[in-house]
């Protein structure tokens, strides 16, 4: 970003706000121009981000021309833009209300070991048998309270017990297990390759599937999950949600979404990170989040 010109840093910070690192249909940036650029020199500046990797640009099966943040430089886009410091507080004034799960790469090697022993064989209808269901789904240190309100899977709508989708769709995208014609087996091959890493290593690598593939697709959810992700977030300290939410507002990095839903959203996230063991939530006396 050293590199770029100032018309286009203009352009790619109105971006990031708008859209992070969701698709947009060519045409849309021309709200988000600047004042103070033409419509030639907006079209430059976007011809720059794409020679520089910081947008992409494709095309749908009908012909339109979608164009995006790539997601593994959204990080960096939003630290030079729109960097925040979180505010801390005193462990002590918090009472925990959610105390976090086990950590993922924990509940997958249970789901393993299930699978290993028992099987996930599925129904006439490509579903997960109940009892196997049920059954896997004691397994889990996370449940239903930290999935709710989230995106965790593509299985059968079928399929209602959450932490059991998101269990599997994560080992699905990890090669772990493969889907036949009766049910879910292990691919020993890779799960000897996966149990040969460190457990810190399992737990980047979960942290971006789950960062990408669970939670609300929305720009603001999105910026969010990234924000909260920076390192300034040191881990064993409290931060203020409010605080935060409001600096995104006055970001303009929440585009028409309010402010109880983002509260929402944020929090439907949160429970999430707390089951899979990556934070913990509390309250002040006075009810601060």
């Amino acid at each position: 970003m050293n590199q770029l010109s100032t018309e286009a840093l203009e352009v790619l910070k109105r971006l990031c706000a708008a859209y992070a690192a969701q698709p947009f249909e060519e045409g849309k940036e021309e709200r988000l121009r600047p004042v103070a650029l033409c419509r030639a020199e907006q079209k430059l500046a976007m011809n720059e981000l794409r020679r520089e990797g910081l947008l992409t640009a494709r095309h749908k099966i009908l012909g339109e021309k979608l164009y995006q943040i790539p997601v593994d430089q959204l990080p960096a886009i939003e630290q030079e833009f729109f960097p925040y410091q979180p505010q801390f507080i005193a462990g002590h004034l918090v009472s925990l209300t959610m105390e976090a799960g086990a950590g993922l790469a924990i509940d997958l090697f249970r789901a393993l070991l299930f699978t290993a022993w028992e099987g996930l064989p599925l129904t006439a209808k490509g579903i997960i048998h109940k009892k196997h269901l049920n059954r896997l789904a004691a397994q889990l240190s996370f449940g239903e309270e930290h999935l709710q309100g989230l995106s965790v899977g593509s299985l059968l709508e079928e399929q209602k017990t959450l932490s059991v989708i998101a269990t599997v769709d994560i080992l699905l995208c990890l090669g772990l297990i493969r889907r036949q014609s009766a049910g879910y087996t292990l691919d020993l091959e890779l799960l000897d390759r996966w149990l040969q890493l460190p457990e810190a290593t399992m737990s980047d690598i979960l942290y971006g599937i789950v960062i990408n593939r669970s939670g609300s697709v929305g720009p603001a959810d999105q910026h969010f999950r990234y924000i909260i992700s920076n390192a300034d977030f040191i881990p064993g300290k409290w931060i203020m949600l409010p605080a935060l939410l409001d600096w995104m507002m006055a970001s303009n990095l929440t585009g028409n979404v309010a402010r109880n839903e983002l509260e929402k959203s944020s929090l439907n996230w949160l429970r999430c990170l707390t089951g899979f063991g990556w934070c913990e939530l509390g309250e002040t006396a006075e009810g601060m989040l």
